[in-house]
């Protein structure tokens, strides 16, 4: 993550494709089944693409942002299966009390724009029970390496922002 006076300006981060797994049906027989088919090149393919990737053009704080929730409209580009296309979402980001970043955020995408079309309504028909919503969500969770010591006066950081305070609500 870039942080330019004091604020969340960008950042570039890679995604191990290979650690794709399935929150709805854990624990149950067709769990590994599940995510053997993501990570097969029905969907993923991450054997050729292993890794996915996501660049922060901008982040801006809402106006009518409040600590404990949503406190950052970020745009950026997701690639997945070497393919790159704009994303928006809304992220919480703030200071923890050891000085490191962090962040996250809930990406609902259409698969297909990443040309993942398996089971999509839009590209076969007579799918019957194999149907595959084309509508996924990514879920993001950003911790940085400890910033350095520098005094919080002499320049302004994430925490000098009501929204940015880190309350304990969930933000890991």
């Amino acid at each position: 993550m870039t942080v330019t006076n004091g604020r969340l300006a960008g950042g570039d981060f890679v995604m191990d494709m290979s650690a794709i797994s399935c929150d709805d049906i854990a624990c149950t027989p067709l769990h590994d089944v599940l995510v053997a088919h993501l990570r097969s090149d029905d969907f993923f393919d991450t054997e050729r693409f292993p890794t996915g990737r996501f660049v922060i053009t901008s982040a801006a704080v809402p106006p009518d942002a409040t600590a404990g929730a949503a406190n950052l409209d970020v745009t950026g580009e997701l690639t997945l299966k070497g393919e790159t296309a704009p994303v928006r979402c809304a992220a919480s980001a703030g200071v923890l009390p050891d000085g490191r970043l962090a962040a996250q955020a809930t990406l609902e995408i259409d698969r297909c724009r990443w040309n993942v079309i398996y089971g999509s309504g839009r590209f076969f028909s007579h799918l019957g029970g194999h149907l595959v919503n084309d509508f996924i969500e990514v879920r993001l969770r950003l911790v940085t390496a400890p910033v350095s010591a520098a005094p919080q006066a002499a320049s302004p950081s994430l925490s000098a922002h009501p929204a940015y305070l880190y309350k304990g609500t969930g933000l890991l």
